[in-house]
């Protein structure tokens, strides 16, 4: 094998230039080989080479865990794309190279087209796709499908977006991509490729060739069937791939020798030789499962170094990919401001160039000269113009130095602070979306759980039931279950009556009994309760409002143009949270707001616009944050944000002196100090004297009820905002009642994936796997002790079972040098693990840490289990969480229930939830007092809440004009419901019944229609005449009729003594002669269609008319 002496950069751009052949190249571990082919397309742009990665799957040698799916799409995706594309540069791992792998010819064979026009059998593509994709009710993930009527959804291998097919008999009508969120359409597509998405393809053929290998050389004694799972998930037989076919393959065999250059970015020997020992350690350890040998499984190396031998070219270069310079580094920099001064350096000398990454440009721009840099594209522009200094639109992940062309490109991680670069900004597609749902719903409900309803109270859930009546009317029936057996039938557009119950007492709640008046008056009393309490906040928030703040003007074209230095897209989340709180900062009135957002999905940008505005306006800010590690990470972060604004920070936590602190404050009350970051400590300062527009408090779940109220006295009238990732449920009431606005963040970041969380007993063997597998991928560990006083001891423990390992010490009573040190060394990967306590909670954010190991998880709180859990899966990497409970002895209910909730929930954007079961477990004595406290607990929370926000919309003098409005009750039987042949999935029904009857505008009916045509196809006669008869419902309860009874022939309209009617409008139309209506006794409306041939549909319509044409 040749050695290059350039480096490896250098070494592919001379390969891609002067041969056309295909190139292989060998990098140690996924994060290396896909970073290089991302920045390797800066200098392939206008080259005719595609560039493709095939990843390993990450996982320990004979692992029967699931593969992450997106790294089997990426194999078969390279796998097609090696097959159909001409010319190729391969980058991947030693694993990959020495694994076997499936057939490329199985893969090409199960790869389809679907375009507009084409004739296909829904049943036979069914019948293939469900071999290598899962079939499921709703797509949200790649490799998913659906049939729904005449509409099939995929998520296709490959593609950014899922698609929706519309059939017409076997024909595709129309196709188009749709918002794997909200399900909505978004745009036409002329055609899809689908590639396979399971590595295994479990046809007859494979399936007989398993069973007779298995058989013939390797387990004779044992069934197959132990390992062999449903045909749809293959994901765990990996170990098992040799069985599949008559020969094993690899991936030099698919590669044509002769016409490909090698090269190695790691020494393959070395690679082989290591992973060779993995097989055989993890070979003898293994017991559960029958195991093929190491030497059944691996290329030999003698056959692969023959194999490499027949390549056109081999060249290594794993000795030199960090030559660079020292002239050509930057000097010791550790603020954009610094390298202002270096950069114009490079602009007067002619020796060697540098080009800025974007992320880098966007960070100093302002800081240089007002002469602008050059821009370019990519390399061949750069080649054209070849200036000393200049930028470029592409993002590098790594720096390179490009030696034959003395070209030095920069990024922040060239600097002593390091910003992660971020993808290029470009227009997300989505629809508008609140994160609404969230909260009373019920798309989630499981059948058993309780439920209650306003008339009937506490009952279990049973399900949905479709029911005929004698007039062979069939509607559609939600399932309660009472004390004594007794059921209740709550029709599904009545839905607005039922809540999800939610107590302390969980499922063990008594059941209420429909003889008893005992659930009337548990509401009565709750009635009272809420009126009392709203009065209380009433009270609360009109003291509030005679203080008058400054209203901060949005400064348009400055807010605009500080947005769009955000180097990430913005989720739609982030840019309405943003809106909303730049609304309110408008006002006169002071802000007090809860933004509440999941662990790492943009809280802090959106706190930093809201700063910005209030900067612009001439106020200041103060930041206050639990941790003194947060503390120095924000300020970091907002001065980094902020310098080119020339808006100043300060910092004030525990370890400031008393001589810097009132230096710090003389500034900030001056007006030289703009926004002050700190902790708790700055509410003990008494001679603050600045004009403080907002106050921000982060993480304020961590912050005692005596601290907040300590914080409102702080500085009275001015706006405040408060941000968590799980708000402790005192807050979460307050917002869900009244007194705070509530900003939902729920959507998560391009490319975020949820955190693979396992809760199980301490266990040596998983940790240890744990670890190793994070090392193989090149990552880093967090394991999380929180017993300071012998932290050493297990730090010890884990260095000796892992002696090759970088492992730091973290906790807060290492002196404040000490732990900074260990902090910068851990983020900068000098440091493999850190064994810490509590102290990495908050603000710590390192995108290469993706495993985290918590000790005596039954000790935690759920707020702090997901903080925790947060710190890792902040990229495109699969994070894992690992919970240990003891090795012996039982831990408390109430910790089975966090770990049990945290494992639940599992999904990104659950925060919400997390912070409602929180208040399950803990109770509300703490966030209500006890009198209200027992209340909820009788009615459930939900409910309360509701009675709350009724209570206090009743009582308040500023909304008589928008009283509350009373929910009209409907028993009309008609064919009026959802049928199961058109949404199959019992939730998403309840999802949708739920919507309906909480709908309080025709044009939200309409949208929900509008959704169901889209999402599921045109609706039909039973689903149209749900759509009139929830109209109906809408406007009866908008003009106070409080009760439609009947049948679709005989309909009674049942009037309030406050009903909205003109009495003379209504007295015509009585003795229209045209009319179906006629008076009826105790203030009631009749409407007979018994005579009439006009359809039921039109017979709602008429109904709603009528009503129109009276009110």
């Amino acid at each position: 094998m040749l050695t290059s002496a350039n480096s490896l950069i250098e070494t592919i751009i001379d390969q891609i230039d002067h041969s056309r052949s295909n190139i292989l190249v060998l990098f140690e571990h996924n994060h290396a080989a896909e970073s290089f082919i991302q920045d390797l397309s800066y200098f392939t742009k206008s080259k005719s080479i595609s560039q493709i990665f095939f990843p390993d799957y990450e996982m320990l040698s004979y692992e029967f865990s699931e593969i992450n799916p997106n790294i089997t799409a990426s194999r078969n995706r390279a796998l097609f794309q090696m097959h159909y594309h001409k010319r190729w540069l391969l980058a991947t791992t030693p694993s990959s190279l020495f694994q076997p792998i499936p057939d490329q010819g199985s893969i090409l064979r199960h790869c389809l087209e679907l375009s507009v026009g084409q004739d296909i059998n829904i049943d036979q593509l069914s019948q293939q796709l469900s071999l290598c994709y899962k079939r499921v009710t709703e797509v949200k993930e790649v490799g998913e499908y659906a049939i729904k009527g005449n509409l099939f959804d995929i998520f296709p291998n490959g593609s950014q977006l899922p698609c929706r097919v519309e059939l017409d008999d076997d024909v595709v009508l129309s196709m188009r991509f749709f918002d794997p969120i909200q399900q909505r359409s978004l745009r036409p597509c002329g055609y899809v490729s689908i590639i396979p998405c399971q590595e295994i393809i479990l046809t007859a053929e494979s399936k007989k060739t398993f069973i007779r290998q298995w058989s013939e050389h390797c387990f004779p004694n044992k069934h197959p069937h132990r390992v062999m799972v449903t045909k749809n998930n293959t994901s765990k037989l990996q170990s098992y791939i040799p069985l599949f076919y008559e020969k094993n393959t690899y991936l030099t065999d698919i590669i044509s020798a002769n016409q490909c250059l090698f090269v190695a970015n790691v020494s393959p020997k070395h690679c082989y030789d290591r992973l060779y020992c993995e097989y055989e350690t993890q070979y003898q350890a293994q017991s559960v499962n029958p195991l093929l040998k190491p030497d059944e499984i691996l290329m030999p190396y003698a056959d692969f170094k023959r194999t490499i031998d027949g390549f056109e070219q081999q060249l290594a270069c794993w000795h030199h990919t960090s030559q660079k310079p020292i002239e050509v580094n930057p000097p010791n920099i550790n603020n954009p401001t610094d390298i202002s001064k270096w950069l114009a350096t490079i602009r007067q000398q002619d020796q060697y160039a540098v080009i800025l990454s974007h992320t880098l440009y966007n960070q100093t721009k302002s800081l240089l000269d007002t002469q602008p840099l050059p821009c370019h594209d990519n390399y061949q522009s750069w080649l054209d113009m070849q200036p000393p200094l200049s930028y470029t639109k592409h993002d590098f992940l790594e720096p390179y130095w490009l030696a034959s062309k003395k070209l030095s490109i920069l990024t922040p991680k060239c600097l002593h602070y390091h910003t992660p670069p971020a993808k290029q900004k470009q227009a997300r597609e989505h629809n508008s979306y609140s994160g609404s749902h969230l909260i009373d719903h019920l798309n989630d409900l499981q059948t058993g759980q309780l439920l209650t309803h306003q008339s009937f109270g506490i009952g279990r859930f049973k399900g949905l039931k479709p029911i005929t009546t004698g007039n062979d009317v069939t509607s559609e029936y939600l399932v309660l279950e009472y004390q004594n057996n007794d059921t209740v039938y709550v029709p599904v557009y009545n839905l607005d009556a039922v809540r999800l119950y939610t107590s302390t007492a969980g499922s063990d709640s008594e059941l209420s009994n429909l003889n008893s008046k005992k659930w009337k008056k548990n509401l009565e009393k709750a009635k009272k309760i809420t009126e009392d309490y709203a009065a209380e906040i009433l009270k609360s928030q009109a003291e509030r409002s005679l203080y008058k703040t400054n209203s901060c003007v949005l400064m348009t074209e400055a807010y605009t143009q500080f947005c769009n230095e955000f180097p990430f897209d913005e989720t739609p989340d982030q840019l309405r949270a943003s809106a909303e709180i730049a609304k309110d900062l408008c006002e006169e009135k002071p802000m007090e707001r809860l933004l509440c957002a999941d662990v790492s999905f943009g809280k802090t940008e959106v706190a930093m616009r809201a700063c910005f505005q209030v900067v612009t306006n001439h106020y200041q800010v103060v930041v206050l944050v639990p941790t003194t590690i947060l503390a120095k990470q924000h300020y970091q972060n907002f001065t980094k944000r902020f310098d080119s604004h020339q808006i100043k920070l300060a910092c004030i936590d525990g370890s400031t002196s008393k001589k810097e602190k009132n230096t710090i404050i003389d500034a900030y009350n001056n007006q030289s100090i703009h926004i002050l970051v700190g902790t708790h400590s700055i509410l003990s300062i008494a001679n603050i004297n600045a004009t403080i527009g907002l106050i921000i408090v982060d993480e304020e779940h961590r912050f005692g009820v005596k601290q907040k109220e300590k914080i409102k006295q702080f500085k009275k009238g001015c706006h405040y905002l408060m941000m968590s990732a799980t708000p402790i449920p005192r807050t979460l009431n307050f917002a869900m009642s009244y007194l705070h606005d509530l900003s939902l963040m729920t959507t998560a970041p391009d490319s975020r994936i949820p955190i693979i969380t396992t809760a199980c007993r301490y266990n040596e063997k998983t940790i240890d796997d744990a670890i190793q597998r994070e090392i193989k991928r090149g990552g880093q560990i967090y394991y999380v002790y929180n017993d300071v006083d012998r932290i050493q001891y297990r730090h010890r423990d884990i260095s000796s079972r892992h002696p090759t390992l970088r492992i730091g010490i973290a906790h807060a009573q290492l002196n404040k040098r000490e732990l900074e040190h260990t902090m910068h060394n851990f983020y900068n990967h000098h440091l493999d693990m850190i064994v810490c306590s509590t102290v990495i909670e908050s603000g710590i954010d390192i995108s290469n840490a993706n495993t985290i190991i918590i000790e005596r998880s039954d000790k935690f709180g759920l707020a702090q289990l997901h903080q925790l859990r947060g710190r890792v899966g902040r990229s495109s990497q699969q994070g894992y969480a690992y919970l240990l409970n003891p090795e012996t002895g039982d831990i408390t209910a109430e910790a089975e229930k966090r770990l049990a909730s945290i494992v639940q929930c599992k999904d990104l954007g659950t925060s919400f939830q997390l912070a409602l079961r929180d208040l399950e477990i803990r109770g509300a004595g703490n966030v209500l007092g006890t009198e209200q406290s027992g209340s909820m607990n009788q009615i459930g929370f939900h409910l309360y809440t509701d009675m709350l926000q009724k209570a206090c919309k009743t009582l308040d003098p500023t909304t008589h004009d928008e009283s509350p409005i009373e929910h009209c009750h409907c028993q009309v039987s008609t064919n009026a419901y959802i049928e199961d042949s058109y949404i199959e999935d019992v939730s998403q029904r309840l999802s949708f019944y739920k919507r309906l009857s909480s709908a309080n505008s025709f044009d939200t009916i309409d949208l929900i229609h509008e959704e169901l045509n889209d999402r599921y196809g045109t609706t039909s006669n039973n689903v149209q005449q749900l759509i009139f008869l929830t109209k109906l419902k809408c406007l009866a309860s908008q003009t106070g009729i409080t009760k439609i009874t009947g049948t679709d022939e005989k309909i009674t309209l049942h009037l309030s003594l406050n009903h909205a009617f003109d009495q003379k409008k209504l007295l015509t139309q009585l003795m229209s002669k045209k009319t179906h209506a006629s008076p009826g006794p105790n203030d009631t409306i009749r409407f007979d269609f018994k005579d009439n041939q006009i359809e039921v549909d039109q017979r709602l319509l008429y109904i709603i008319g009528f009503i129109k044409s009276i009110s």
